[in-house]
């Protein structure tokens, strides 16, 4: 009694505990305005972009100003949010006179002064000032990130604390922009929205079809014919994924919408491990005298090693749900993987005296012996996959800003749409140059570098502006000597005194001294030129860290670049997505390559097991490309699932393979009905449950969900047939081969 029991009673003290100690929330500490990452003051990265478009015949007249005011407040007040830089608050150079009064006199004098465009209280402006306000907003380039060239567009630039939860900041501009439709009608764009909502996109359906998918499930576990078992897998299934889910969150680990993939994953994974348990149990073979736990240590062991590294690399893609769902997942294996090992063998199932599935050993025999008659054109036609896959390589694209996936009716398309009509993108960049000495930045050579810089990028389709220190030397020259280009006309012995008196000018007149630190540091050695990308899809990245190429070819000698902001953050996004599915597949195969070795002994089978992961990855790369797929953060999970089941099946069929008595050795279709007796069932059970769960996807009304469907389904079906049929064809053509040579 004690051993039917313990297991589960170990679960729920687990899990008591996890609920009663779990810790309280930390609070959200904002990180400053300003990070101080290198030498320079970097804005933050989380920002969420607000676009406005005035309806037709409006203007920026004083209700129109206090509307936008009262936006930027109520945006200023969500939960996170650090700054918010829009029209209300944007400053401009600009010369002004002044009323000096000295020694009991007073003369006027022209100043240069750094002042908002909008003053405080919009409420005491007079028709005057609104009159004048369009031509005065055409005299300042500064203001273009915030109003369009017809000024009928505005944008407002909310930055968020970097540790605020993409989930968190979605609700909330939701909920403000639900609350805005009649007042101030606003889209919106960003990192974090763009996350948050393809996970619900992703995950909205799945709510629906949750019953259909455990009806089908369950018609799968009839199959057993038997009750108590099916009462206990469900029981094993339900405990391992609310104990996983409950640990998890004592980990502190954050919800996110992938959390309602769990019980496709979860169901679609675990019950693998039940299966292979109850066919043996059930049905086992005469030959077989070892027991269950002894044949089913060595493939479970490494399905479940296989499966964890494959959701463990999940934990270093940068998306918001990654974690809850590679760490629950992985924590659900673990659990699982000890009930069929600790509770299972307890329960006192009793071997059937009824055949499972009686007449799939032999119509897959049938099915085995057409193949084998025709394997040079199968193994020909596998080939020719294989390398067409192959060639596909280059074309496969790895998407860090999944903004593709999302329907042209939302928000952010829309808001990106405006932004990239109307304005200079959505995604910024922030590069720091070093010029490799203190003072580097005062003289004309250093000037006329960065003017060079400047046109670089300018020339670049991708890059919608940029910015620098010397953007404002320019305006401070067209102030005092009537023009901005005449800043490079000045003799050359002139240039120390004269920028370093600009800069002193533009950082004693500005009342932002975060903004003039991250343009240039006071040894005026490093400055920073940054902007905005229009970011439609990876090629623009491409593009843009092509143009930094060409500015690192044109630095002078000593000079030095590097890239930051969002636009690198996309970079290492791509980068730890290269990575994840690289890695996850090489370690996967890596390790049913040693294990099977030091397992078994035989390199020839070691080697047999890597040949249907690599031609399921490669057709999976031919599908892939084909359908004009990239991979990005959500279409990577099904690289973590695919590797997990090849190495599933192939590893059962090279256990059965192994375990192949010499009386079924003499003949091939002998060989694989034995082979299909021992593991071709529970692969095939397996391989049903799987496509159920994943079929599931392909019913959701977001294109993305059925991308990610038809991936795991097409990998699936592609790996099943390689490790069931594949794997087979090639051991038995070779046993039988030598059998005939010893003959």
């Amino acid at each position: 009694m004690l051993r039917k029991t313990a297991f589960l009673f170990a679960i729920v003290i687990i899990s008591t505990l996890c609920v009663l100690f779990k810790p309280e929330p930390k609070d959200q500490v904002l990180d400053v305005y300003a990070d101080m990452q290198t030498e320079l003051l970097l804005s933050q990265r989380n920002a969420v972009i607000v676009s406005v478009t005035l309806p037709e015949g409006s203007e920026l007249n004083k209700a129109m100003l206090q509307k936008m005011s009262g936006l930027s407040e109520k945006l200023k007040q969500l939960d996170g949010v650090s700054a918010v830089d829009s029209l209300i608050n944007a400053r401009v150079i600009k010369s002004q006179t002044v009323l000096i009064e000295e020694f009991g006199e007073s003369y006027e004098s022209d100043e240069i002064v750094v002042e908002r465009v909008i003053p405080d209280n919009i409420a005491t402006l007079d028709d005057a000032f609104f009159a004048a306000l369009p031509s005065t907003i055409e005299q300042f380039p500064e203001l273009q990130s915030y109003i369009s060239s017809n000024q009928d567009a505005f944008l407002f630039f909310t930055y968020f604390g970097n540790s605020i939860l993409p989930l968190q900041i979605e609700q909330q501009m939701s909920e403000l922009q639900a609350s805005y439709q009649t007042i101030l009608p606003f889209e919106y764009t960003g990192r974090s929205p763009i996350l948050a909502k393809t996970e619900h996109l992703l995950t909205k359906d799945i709510k629906v079809f949750l019953p259909l998918l455990l009806i089908l499930v369950t018609a799968i576990f009839i199959i057993f014919r038997n009750l108590r078992a099916m009462a206990s897998a469900w029981v094993l299934i339900a405990a391992s994924l609310i104990s996983a889910y409950l640990f998890i969150q004592f980990l502190g680990v954050n919800n996110s919408p992938l959390v309602l993939l769990v019980p496709v994953f979860g169901l679609g994974l675990l019950s693998d491990y039940i299966i292979h348990y109850f066919y043996h149990q059930f049905y086992e073979l005469e030959a077989e005298k070892r027991s269950i736990q002894q044949r089913l240590l060595f493939p479970l062991s490494l399905t479940a090693i296989s499966t964890l590294t494959g959701f463990i690399s999940l934990l270093f893609i940068d998306g918001s749900g990654h974690r809850q769902l590679g760490l629950l997942i992985s924590a659900a294996v673990v659990i699982t993987f000890a009930g069929v090992f600790l509770w299972l063998p307890y329960l006192g199932f009793k071997a059937s005296t009824k055949k499972i599935l009686p007449r799939f050993q032999l119509v897959q025999i049938r099915i085995f012996n057409v193949i084998h008659n025709y394997r040079r054109t199968l193994f020909i036609t596998v080939a020719a996959c294989c390398v067409l896959g192959l060639l596909q390589l280059p074309k496969l694209q790895i998407e860090p800003y999944p903004i593709g996936q999302l329907p042209a009716s939302n928000t952010i398309k829309k808001s990106d749409e405006l932004i990239n009509q109307h304005f200079f993108g959505t995604v910024p960049y922030f590069l720091e140059i070093d010029t490799g000495e203190a003072s580097g930045l005062l003289s004309q050579e250093a000037l006329l570098k960065i003017e060079q810089m400047n046109q670089i990028l300018q020339e670049n389709e991708s890059v919608g502006y940029n910015y620098s220190i010397l953007s404002v030397l320019k305006r401070i020259n067209y102030y005092f000597y009537g023009d901005e280009e005449s800043l490079f006309e000045q003799e050359a012995w002139i240039y120390p005194s004269l920028i370093e008196q600009f800069l002193i000018v533009y950082s004693s007149s500005t009342d932002d001294p975060l903004e003039f630190g991250s343009l240039v540091n006071s040894s005026y050695r490093y400055f920073s030129i940054r902007g905005m990308v229009h970011y439609q899809d990876v090629n623009d990245l491409n593009n843009f860290y092509q143009a930094t190429e060409d500015l690192r070819q044109a630095l002078p000698d000593g000079w030095s670049l590097s890239v930051h902001g969002m636009i690198n953050d996309l970079a290492d996004e791509r980068s730890r997505l290269r990575n994840n599915w690289v890695i996850s597949f090489l370690i996967g195969s890596v390790l049913i390559f040693i294990t099977v070795l030091a397992f078994y002994r035989k390199l020839r089978l070691a080697l047999l097991s890597l040949v249907p992961g690599f031609c399921s990855m490669l057709f999976s790369l031919g599908i892939i490309a084909t359908a004009g797929l990239s991979i990005d953060a959500f279409s990577i999970i099904f690289v973590a699932i695919i590797t997990g089941l090849v190495i599933d099946y192939s590893i059962h069929t090279l256990a059965a393979l192994e375990s192949l008595p010499e009386k079924f050795a003499q003949s091939t279709s002998k060989a694989f009905g034995y082979v299909m007796g021992y593991s071709g069932v529970p692969i095939f059970l397996s391989f049903l449950t799987s496509l159920v769960s994943f079929s599931v996807l392909f019913l959701s009304s977001f294109s993305g969900a059925r991308n990610l469907g038809l991936l795991l389904v097409t990998s699936l079906v592609v790996s099943f047939f390689f490790s069931i049929y594949l794997l087979p064809l090639l051991a038995l053509s070779k046993k039988s081969s030598s059998n005939k040579a010893n003959q």
